[in-house]
């Protein structure tokens, strides 16, 4: 006669299966995204202008907003942006998506 074990009865499986559903929900909920993070140069096209330099990213702001733009286009998640402003040449801009 074969005995048939009936795992719902099992304490210990039904246990590992709650924490399994648990800690997926909690993954799926919270936002937490094992994704690799990527960077993107933004090129800032600058140039001088009657003794002025003019940049197409002139600050913070801009630079996160095309890089939103960026990862929405990608259809990555934005992270966040590293913006450096340099003296007399090109602003560096680079983005982080997901």
């Amino acid at each position: 006669m074969k005995r048939v074990i009936n795992h719902a009865k099992n304490p210990k499986i039904l246990f590992i299966v709650a924490l399994v559903i648990a800690l997926t929900l909690l993954i799926k909920f919270s936002g937490i995204s094992f994704a690799k993070v990527q960077p993107f140069d933004i090129d800032d096209k600058c140039g001088q202008f009657v003794n002025l330099f003019s940049h197409t990213i002139e600050d913070e702001e801009t630079c996160d907003s095309r890089c939103k733009s960026l990862c929405i286009s990608k259809d990555l998640d934005f992270q966040n942006v590293n913006f450096k402003t340099v003296e007399n040449a090109c602003n560096s801009c680079t983005c982080f998506c997901r």
